[in-house]
């Protein structure tokens, strides 16, 4: 379902004239068919990126970016990669478990923001505020990260709440 919400947004920002391009990322394009049809317009790229593999500080990935925007910047990354994994209750945990929730719902976009900020920087205005002419990350989140709602399991919940804190 999110992903359905997440292609809906995608399929907005396409209707918005000075949205000149998106690069769009996945894990697995094969499995990413209805975002890998929008490719057919002219101004999108869809990507390979499996956020949990940023040992090398996703080098390949932002040479990839870097090429598709040419001199152009970066105005916005949308942080939305996330695991839940099953529902644990805190007798339950592992460390091992933890560490990759953690991994891939904190850490990892930390890191591809950090990467990402020489592009960024580029058409950063601090004075602007907040809109399309200006540099911005949006960490996404959801509601299992709100102390209210936390019902789904130690492991998504703080590390959810974590990342919504991030941005």
């Amino acid at each position: 379902m999110l992903l359905m919400d997440l292609l809906a947004s995608f399929k907005e920002f396409l209707k918005a004239d000075k949205v000149t391009k998106i690069i769009a990322t996945c894990r697995n394009k094969e499995k990413a068919e209805e975002l890998v049809d929008l490719e057919s317009n002219s101004r999108v790229k869809v990507l390979e990126l499996d956020v949990s593999k940023y040992e090398n500080d996703y080098k390949d990935f932002i040479a990839q970016v870097s090429d598709e925007l040419g001199s152009d910047g970066l105005n916005l990354l949308i942080n939305s990669a996330g695991i839940m994994g099953e529902t644990q209750s805190l007798g339950d945990l592992t460390s091992e478990a933890m560490i990759e929730t953690y991994k891939v719902n904190c850490i990892a976009p930390t890191i591809l923001a950090r990467a990402l900020l020489p592009l960024l920087k580029k058409v950063a205005k601090p004075d602007a505020g907040f809109g399309c002419d200006n540099a911005a990350i949006i960490q996404m989140s959801t509601s299992v990260a709100s102390i209210a709602e936390n019902e789904s399991g130690e492991r998504w919940n703080s590390s959810s709440f974590i990342a919504s804190w991030l941005g």
